[in-house]
């Protein structure tokens, strides 16, 4: 059910509702284009080839800790519609809700939180919505993204594994195609 804020009808969110994002962990992160249109290359007899909007997410995806110092880059791809990537949090400075709510009691309610996975992507998306527009003005990134909380070493591995065989699979993926 869609709720309403400042009279408008929201989508609720697909986060995990009892998880922080500012926890530290690693976290698989998948941003599509927006009808799954092809803006970032092409797969040529399983690998891929960038498109000059292509390169622009790969170095935007590169300066998010330039950005987000607490954020780490794991296992990355970009894919002829969308990304696949890891991003890691690793913040000594974290601070618990409840410090953080003591600390700044006038904070948003709905924004993202700094040094939060949602802050690193949509600032990501931002950038390379900036600059792919200068090179397609049709461009257009997909409204949300797709996470998962990554709990364990064997996950992990598997993920990494599913990120970079991606190009492999391209023919078989009827998601993205």
């Amino acid at each position: 059910m869609c709720e309403k804020f400042l009279n408008v009808y929201r989508i609720p969110s697909a986060r995990l509702k009892s998880w922080d994002y500012r926890s530290n962990g690693a976290y698989f992160i998948t941003i599509c284009t927006q009808n799954r249109i092809s803006y970032f290359g092409k797969i040529v007899h399983g690998q891929f080839v960038e498109s000059e909007i292509g390169v622009i997410v790969r170095q935007c995806w590169n300066e998010i800790p330039v950005h987000c110092p607490e954020i780490k880059l794991g296992s990355f791809i970009v894919m002829p519609n969308h990304v696949h990537g890891i991003l890691v949090i690793d913040n000594d400075s974290y601070l618990s809700p409840i410090e953080e709510s003591r600390m700044d009691q006038f904070h948003s309610i709905i924004s993202p939180k700094k040094g939060s996975i949602a802050t690193a992507v949509r600032s990501f998306k931002s950038a390379v919505s900036k600059y792919g527009r200068e090179v397609n003005p049709e461009f257009r990134w997909q409204s949300r993204f797709y996470d998962h909380i990554i709990r364990d070493c064997r996950s992990y591995m598997a993920i990494c594994d599913y990120i970079e065989t991606n190009p492999e699979h391209w023919k078989d993926d009827r998601m993205f195609i």
